[in-house]
């Protein structure tokens, strides 16, 4: 059994996504989840985000591990920043050919969506309808997802465990 308290988590907040912070036994830190990369105004969500590792004592460069939870881009779009700064990226192996292709990853499912639409026979005006809307929404956003180095990328396996400060371990469970 484990005496150590549990220390209270405050995740890194996004919009409606959290970034989990954990420190690593031995120093520097695991993130759950990367965050969401969007320009919004003067700030980037990095400069968000990083403004909230600092304010808790933890330098984007003291970032070792980033697990990310599944292949979204509010979860996985900021993986190539961690990356930058020297963390390894964790994920399921299904996984890592969206986070290496990023956003060419969203935009190729968007187009097997209209072409599978297109040939269930989807009238023409309703998928210029989508295609427009799925532009100005790329535009409204200001959304980016960068592709991450195929060599930050670690395959996670279920069972996969890190060493927590006070003794904790992090136990990764696959939930396909």
């Amino acid at each position: 059994m484990i005496d150590a308290p549990l220390t209270p988590i405050t995740p890194f907040v996004l919009g409606d996504n959290n970034v989990w912070p954990y420190r690593l036994d031995g120093g520097g830190w695991l993130l759950i989840d990367a965050g969401l990369d969007y320009i919004g105004g003067d700030l980037t969500s990095w400069d968000v985000l990083a403004a909230q590792a600092r304010a808790i004592g933890c330098e984007p460069a003291d970032v070792r591990v980033v697990v990310i939870t599944h292949e979204h881009i509010d979860h996985a779009g900021l993986a190539a920043r961690w990356a930058e700064q020297g963390a390894a990226i964790v994920a399921m192996p299904e996984a890592l050919p969206t986070i290496v292709a990023g956003r060419t990853a969203i935009d190729a499912l968007r187009a097997r969506r209209v072409e599978e639409l297109r040939r269930h026979g989807c009238p023409t005006d309703i998928l210029d309808v989508l295609a427009e809307q799925q532009r100005a929404q790329r535009r409204a956003w200001a959304l980016d997802w960068p592709p991450c180095p195929a060599d930050a990328l670690v395959p996670a396996r279920d069972g996969d465990t890190f060493a927590l400060e006070n003794g904790r371990t992090l136990h990764l469970i696959a939930a396909p």
